[in-house]
């Protein structure tokens, strides 16, 4: 197998990934919208890169945790009940971003609840995770940015003096009630403006 991408899979009605290990080239493969009830199948796509099986029947997903090059995982709309579910995917260490659920809160599976704690709790489950249903980790705290940029330095300082604030125009330049006036006329003219493309 030469191909490097599986992406015309979705909405065919797939039960199941049985033969896909013979394509070991393969980065992206794109499964969703079918009947997939697991995972079976994937252990051996040793290069790929992003799996989205989002809108599918999954309970489980442990066939994932030999995927070590896997960076971008869509799992939205399928049955994933409990984080114990993901306990795989510590396994993965190039994994940057897992997807429950819609960025809205809509396809969710019942592990991301009616809040939004779950994230939280991935995160600590899954600290090499950075994305969480398009929601980032804060950026200093992630181990990629410590990876590539080492350890945040500390300021001794306590609190470093500013110059105090200037207004950007002083009554010296227009005038204080000129420039009220200035303000006020542009303002009203762009509104009778729109107003006036309204008719």
């Amino acid at each position: 197998g030469s191909c490097n991408d599986i992406t015309r899979l979705s909405f065919t009605g797939l039960r199941r990934l049985e033969g896909v290990g013979q394509c070991p080239n393969l980065q992206r493969l794109v499964v969703a919208h079918n009947q997939l009830e697991s995972l079976d199948g994937v252990e051996r796509l040793c290069k790929l890169r992003v799996l989205d099986a989002s809108s599918n029947r999954l309970t489980r997903v442990d066939a994932v945790e030999a995927l070590g090059a896997l960076v971008e995982l869509h799992l939205e709309d399928n049955g994933l009940r409990h984080l114990r579910d993901l306990t795989c995917l510590m396994h993965l260490p190039r994994l940057c971003a897992l997807y429950l659920r819609d960025i809205d809160g809509r396809r969710a599976n019942p592990v991301c609840g009616a809040g939004l704690e779950y994230r939280e709790e991935v995160f600590s489950l899954l600290p090499h995770v950075d994305n969480v249903d398009g929601w980032r980790r804060s950026w200093n705290t992630s181990p990629h940015f410590a990876a590539v940029f080492g350890p945040l330095p500390t300021i001794d300082q306590p609190h470093i003096p500013l110059p105090p604030s200037q207004r950007w125009i002083k009554e010296a330049d227009v005038g204080e009630k000129r420039s009220k006036e200035i303000f006020t006329n542009e303002s009203d003219t762009y509104f009778q403006s729109l107003v006036g493309q309204c008719q």
